[in-house]
């Protein structure tokens, strides 16, 4: 038996883990429903079923929950095939600001320089302008992604040892009623 090393006592020590896993239960219920919905004939009445599920949990096993998990990081490959083919969304993506310059500004290039080779009416030349910067802004877009990526895997990996590291500490921890009870 272990032994509180506050009180002494043996008799009212028990594992965090199954104090939280006993104070948590998974939830769902379900119900009747009734309400007035309108339509274009008019107010009709509508009856369905509503269910609800969640998590109920005691307030100790709250105080004793195991150290949260961290999140996986995003993958914001999406951003930036759309950063490359909508230069606008570079004002809402998750990207290295340095990408937005450069992607900016080649933007603004790719336009002066269609413009340009639309204005001495050389289609070829507009033509070849256009496929440069997109595969500059391709290239681009690979790059940060691919550092970002790299930066983003290594944080969480670090952050993911750490989080072993804390839940081993977690499944060796006791909890004494009678020492902590006041």
């Amino acid at each position: 038996m272990i032994q509180c090393p506050q009180c002494g006592n043996d008799g009212s020590i028990q594992k965090v883990s199954a104090i939280w896993m006993a104070g948590t239960q998974n939830v769902m219920t379900s119900g009747p429903t009734t309400g007035m919905g309108m339509t274009t004939n008019g107010v009709v009445h509508v009856m369905g079923t509503t269910v609800q599920s969640g998590v109920s949990q005691t307030l100790l096993a709250r105080r004793l929950a195991p150290p949260p998990m961290p999140e996986k990081p995003k993958n914001s490959c999406v951003w930036y095939g759309v950063c490359v083919i909508f230069p606008f969304t570079l004002l809402i993506a998750k990207i290295p600001t340095w990408i937005r310059i450069i992607i900016g500004i080649l933007t603004i290039l790719f336009y002066i320089l269609i413009k340009t080779a639309i204005t001495y009416n050389n289609d070829f030349l507009g033509m070849m302008i256009m496929i440069t910067i997109y595969l500059a802004m391709y290239i681009l877009g690979f790059i940060g992604l691919s550092k970002g990526s790299d930066r983003q895997n290594k944080a969480y990996n670090i952050n993911m040892q750490n989080w072993y590291r804390e839940m081993e500490e977690w499944n060796k921890l006791y909890y004494c009623y009678n020492t902590f009870a006041n």
